[in-house]
């Protein structure tokens, strides 16, 4: 992924799994990969770019920033793991790449769980997607949230994300109805 990344490809994390109650968004989306986008850009672009790397990052409505910079990066995260992403950053330099295009992708999966032929028809269109186009250049949101999928936008308000949630209900329920098993 690391090397995707410093490539200026769009990557992608998927995860259907349990939900904040508050805002609808996996964890993992709204903390863990905030985190991760923040630290590979500091690791990255930091000493020599510093304009690149986010000041802010809202998570619950706190900028964790300070904390991640001052606490997280230098005394929780290891030398070597530090070593390894930084070694993809004369990638991205000599390539051009200005920013991290990592992303979250969430959706309310229970709607369409067990619809095997649903999930089957989805990864098809999704390979036949990757086929007509380079996946770096391939716009993948369309696709996205015409399968009832949201990407997650850490600047979102609370009411956004509950939008966004009544709007994947409402997608889903429809591809359920559609495609019964």
């Amino acid at each position: 992924m690391l090397f995707s990344l410093a490539c200026g490809r769009y990557c992608y994390i998927y995860d259907f799994g349990s939900r904040s109650k508050m805002c609808g968004v996996p964890r993992a989306m709204f903390l863990g990969m905030q985190f991760i986008k923040w630290s590979v850009a500091y690791l990255w672009f930091g000493s020599d770019e510093p304009e690149l790397v986010p000041n802010r990052v809202l998570v619950r409505g706190k900028n964790l920033v300070p904390f991640w910079e001052n606490e997280v990066i230098p005394h929780k995260i290891e030398k070597d793991t530090k070593q390894k992403i930084r070694y993809f950053s004369s990638f991205a330099k000599e390539l051009g790449v200005r920013s991290v295009n990592l992303h979250g992708v969430y959706g309310k999966l229970s709607d369409i769980d067990g619809c095997k032929e649903l999930h089957v028809k989805m990864v098809r269109e999704w390979l036949e997607l990757l086929e007509t186009a380079h996946e770096s250049k391939l716009d993948f949101a369309s696709w996205m949230t015409s399968c009832g999928f949201a990407l997650y936008d850490s600047e979102s308000t609370v009411e956004q994300l509950t939008e966004t949630q009544r709007w994947i209900a409402s997608v889903t329920s429809s591809k359920a109805q559609n495609n019964p098993n």
